[in-house]
């Protein structure tokens, strides 16, 4: 469950390994600086990375969605976006939230052994999808915040990490490593 090669949640693992790395590298950038200098600086390469990588593990698991579950996601981050436009000061608390989200689906999953309904009958993986778009609109507002060459490097990044995940999936699909 939640490993590339799920016909379900593929990838999910991927997500949160990226968002522990993202949180680690804009926990190290905020330690050694101002937070207003994290803002105006963002070129530093780890946390460009990072942000590159967990942006490519989200497009790859929406990508991988049954239409109507990645339509749901795509309107949902459409939504968040016009609300993160607005917070853009409060970026890293909005990001920490929405990774917080996230592992917090996530939990409910594992805990209900994959099925769709928590013991209190919430949706568990509509609570997922959902905070899946929340995490996509928040890694799109740090875009508006980078130089013009780094948003080339991000977006650049992105697409390799994309396509490297869609072939560690098709990998992991191969009955011959599924025994």
């Amino acid at each position: 469950m939640f490993r590339f090669g799920d016909s379900e949640y593929p990838g999910v693992g991927k997500i949160v390994e990226e968002s522990g790395e993202l949180l680690r590298a804009i926990g190290s950038a905020v330690d050694s600086s101002s937070v207003d200098s994290v803002f105006g600086d963002l070129h530093r390469l780890s946390v460009l990375d990072e942000l590159a990588d967990l942006g490519a593990a989200v497009a790859f698991f929406v990508d991988s969605l049954a239409d109507a579950d990645r339509d749901r996601v795509l309107r949902a981050s459409d939504e968040e976006s016009g609300r993160m436009a607005r917070v853009r000061g409060s970026l890293i608390s909005a990001t920490e939230s929405a990774i917080g989200g996230v592992l917090q689906s996530i939990g409910r999953l594992m805990a209900s052994s994959g099925s769709d309904l928590f013991f209190d009958g919430s949706d568990t993986r509509g609570s997922l999808l959902d905070g899946i778009a929340v995490l996509g609109a928040t890694i799109s507002a740090w875009d508006s915040l980078v130089s013009k060459s780094a948003l080339a490097y991000l977006g650049e990044r992105r697409a390799s990490k994309f396509k490297l995940f869609h072939r560690f999936h098709a990998e992991a699909m191969e009955p011959s490593r599924r025994s």
